[in-house]
């Protein structure tokens, strides 16, 4: 190839320039009037920005909420259990028929209700993903800061294990309702029942 055929970057730049000029003759007026106009409203242009931001923040934040995808991913990051595969209304169903149960006011009515609640909060943490045989061992698995009121729930846990193993045990009247009360702490903390 002859070396006075070929055009060199600076060349194509230079040619580039030209035909720009050629065909906007007042190029370099019209990019000053354009820089001027930003520099002078660029407090607009910051303003506007912030405010599409803000906007764009809350629409994701309202769209996030509405999804449920905040309150499942909240409970993740604090560490509460992970209740997506849980169902509420078979939990709420579940504790009605603990709550008809204390209504009865008698002893063997108060013992189903606490081995009933037991048995709710045991599947709620089966279902999460927690391992035991049973409630006691789950709880094994646990610490404070993933279940509400960790320490009253494995003192309700005991008197059910006492109603459901020692045949000369009774319960009060009082130690039921506290007892019921703890359960049921818990499960509105959790969102599983109102």
């Amino acid at each position: 190839m002859n070396s006075t055929n070929l055009v060199t970057l600076p060349d194509q730049v230079d040619l580039f320039t030209k035909s720009l000029a050629a065909m906007l003759p007042n190029f370099n007026d019209l990019a000053m009037s354009i820089w001027q106009f930003f520099i002078l409203n660029l407090f607009y242009f910051k303003l506007a920005g912030a405010l599409m931001a803000i906007l764009f923040l809350f629409l994701a934040i309202y769209f996030a909420i509405i999804s449920n995808f905040i309150d499942s991913r909240t409970r993740k990051v604090v560490g509460i259990l992970d209740l997506n595969k849980i169902n509420e209304k078979k939990i709420e169903k579940s504790w009605k028929k603990v709550k008809k149960l204390m209504e009865y006011g008698d002893e063997a009515h108060f013992n189903m209700a606490i081995i009933s609640a037991d048995n709710i909060l045991d599947d709620v943490l089966k279902k999460s993903g927690f391992e035991g045989e049973n409630l006691g061992e789950k709880l094994k698995n646990i610490n404070s800061k993933q279940l509400p009121e960790y320490d009253k729930v494995w003192e309700a846990h005991k008197i059910r294990n006492k109603i459901a193993h020692e045949s000369d045990f009774k319960i009060e009247h009082d130690t039921a309702v506290e007892v019921i009360s703890i359960y049921e702490k818990v499960f509105k903390e959790l969102g599983l029942i109102e």
